[in-house]
C-alpha cells in the first residue's frame, strides 16, 4: 500500500510541474508522426539497427473523451477539439518523461514541448482534459 501511495505521489508530482529543459531532465526526446486524440500521440522510436518504429504515447493523469467510441454528439465534438488542440500544441519534437506502460502498450508519459511547456498540464489547465489515475474513468455525455 505504502509503495502504491508513493507511486502516485511521484506520478501526480511530475505531471504537474510546468515546465523542463529537454538539456537538463531526465527524458527522451522524440519526433512525433501524429496526434491519434487528447491524450494519445504516434512518437518514432529508434531501434537498435538505426530503423524507426511507432509507438502510442498515452499522457499520463489526464483523460479526455473518446474520438472513435463516443457515446453522444457531444462527446465526439470535445474529442475533436481536444485532439485538435493537443495537435496545436505539439511541434516536430517532444520529450517524455516515462512513467512505464499502461495495459494496451502504450508509453505513460508527461509530455513537453521544445519549449520545456508539460503538454499534459496545458490541457488540463486550457479545460480540455480531466485528471485521471487510472481508476474508473467519467463518461462525457449526460
Amino acid at each position: 500500500m505504502l509503495a502504491a501511495i508513493v507511486t502516485a505521489g511521484v506520478i501526480a508530482s511530475s505531471v504537474y510541474r510546468e515546465s523542463f529543459s529537454f538539456s537538463s531532465y531526465d527524458s527522451t526526446v522524440y519526433e512525433v508522426d501524429h496526434v491519434y486524440d487528447g491524450d494519445t500521440l504516434t512518437i518514432f522510436v529508434p531501434n537498435s539497427d538505426g530503423q524507426k518504429t511507432k509507438q502510442r504515447v498515452r499522457l499520463l493523469g489526464i483523460d479526455t473523451a473518446e474520438l472513435k467510441t463516443a457515446e453522444c454528439p457531444y462527446e465526439h465534438e470535445l474529442a475533436l477539439e481536444q485532439r485538435d488542440l493537443l495537435r496545436s500544441l505539439v511541434g516536430p519534437r517532444v520529450s517524455i518523461e516515462e512513467h512505464g506502460k499502461d495495459r494496451y502498450g502504450r508509453i505513460l508519459g508527461v509530455v513537453f514541448d521544445e519549449n520545456g511547456t508539460n503538454l499534459n498540464q496545458i490541457m488540463l489547465s486550457e479545460g480540455k482534459a480531466r485528471r485521471y489515475d487510472g481508476g474508473y474513468r467519467e463518461g462525457w455525455c449526460s
